[in-house]
């Protein structure tokens, strides 16, 4: 007969520790996530619904209702919630339409970078030898350099444009990915399934696609979640240098650097885009940190 005692302790299958497992709202971690979460959903929705939030030109120049501050009424009856900047111009709906640059450009180059760099990194960890050699050095040699620092250097050479930001941002973030994934494919490449899939014949192609990456893609999407708050930043101080969005396009970096000179009688120019992008990005953080320790194994509530 077989025994119905307790097991040991430690000894649980899979299936009772899913069990044990309580719900991502009940956690403390789990509020987390859905607390951050909301502030994101409320900055998308405001970035992405601009012209419906904000239906007027934000960069209007009235130079009659030149810095009002927050909460100040303006001579048509409207009220400036955040203020009026040194042209005029309505703080609430530069932020809003920043955050719509700021989105575009994280997103963007948090896809560009992780796909380019994926690639790289499970291609060499996977293919080793040679190709791994060469994509090693690159990668050491990209990461060799201080990333502002480069950006600074690409944006200066190739000019400010979004475009370019992009293109710049993406340069020197895709070698992060690649580390990762590269670690990824040494730890997977001797597993049982790649060798049975080789003993069925599937080429390199389809190991690559249908069982490397579906198993390394949970580092990586946490990866990719924390980077684009940096990605955030990085645009903002590009911007705030004069090399990243150009006037007149709407930006967080920007409005802060225009509002510099104006700390002593304007502080809200510069302080209301700045803590919107302080708030962003605390948020993003927590966000993917609170996703990186739900999606780890050894996670406990």
């Amino acid at each position: 007969m077989r025994g119905d005692g307790p097991r040991p302790a430690g000894q649980d299958g899979p299936e009772a520790a899913r069990s044990r497992r309580r719900p991502l709202v009940a956690t403390r971690k789990g509020r987390r996530v859905l607390a951050t979460g909301v502030v994101l959903a409320a900055v998308a929705v405001a970035g992405l619904a601009g012209p419906l939030v904000v239906p007027y030109n934000p960069l209007g120049v009235r130079l009659e209702e030149r810095l009002r501050p927050p909460g100040a009424r303006l001579r048509d009856g409207a009220i400036a919630i955040f203020g009026t900047d040194q042209l005029g111009r309505d703080l609430f709906g530069q932020v809003v339409h920043g955050a719509r640059v700021s989105m575009l450009v994280a997103g963007s180059t948090v896809v560009i970078a992780g796909c380019s760099g994926t690639a790289v990194g499970l291609l060499a960890g996977f293919t080793g030898g040679r190709t791994d050699t060469v994509l090693v050095a690159l990668v050491d040699l990209q990461l060799a350099f201080p990333p502002l620092l480069l950006a600074i250097l690409l944006a200066a050479m190739i000019g400010p444009s979004l475009a370019n930001v992009i293109l710049t941002l993406s340069v020197i973030r895709w070698a992060v990915f690649a580390r990762l994934a590269r670690g990824s494919a040494l730890a997977l490449r001797e597993k049982e399934f790649v060798e049975a899939a080789r003993a069925l014949g599937a080429s390199q192609y389809r190991i690559l696609l249908a069982h490397l990456l579906p198993n390394a893609l949970t580092p990586l999407v946490i990866l990719a979640t924390l980077q684009i708050a940096l990605q955030m930043l990085a645009e903002a101080a590009l911007s705030f240098l004069g090399l990243g969005i150009p006037h007149p396009l709407p930006s967080w970096g920007v409005t802060i650097s225009q509002g510099r000179d104006y700390l002593q009688n304007a502080w809200w120019i510069a302080t209301v885009p700045g803590a919107v992008m302080t708030l962003v990005v605390l948020s993003v953080g927590l966000f993917g940190d609170a996703v990186r320790d739900y999606l780890d194994p050894r996670f406990q509530p």
